[in-house]
């Protein structure tokens, strides 16, 4: 198959040689850590805001038992 050469920045570091596979698996898994970092992000922002609504409804229901 050959091997990929992989330049970073300019040829200032050198030249990295790596089999096709090896990129494919860090591609791969860079791409299921950003899926999955994008996921919680997500799911953090709904929480986030979730959680006043749940609060505010708490509160006017314990008020609102207290009054009754």
């Amino acid at each position: 198959m050959g091997n990929w050469e992989l330049g970073i920045g300019n040829g200032k570091w050198g030249r990295v040689y790596c089999e096709p596979l090896v990129v494919n698996f860090f591609h791969h898994s860079l791409l299921i850590t950003h899926y999955s970092l994008l996921i919680t992000h997500y799911s953090l922002l709904i929480t986030h805001y979730s959680l006043p609504i749940t609060h505010y409804s708490l509160l006017i229901t314990h008020y609102s038992l207290l009054i009754f």
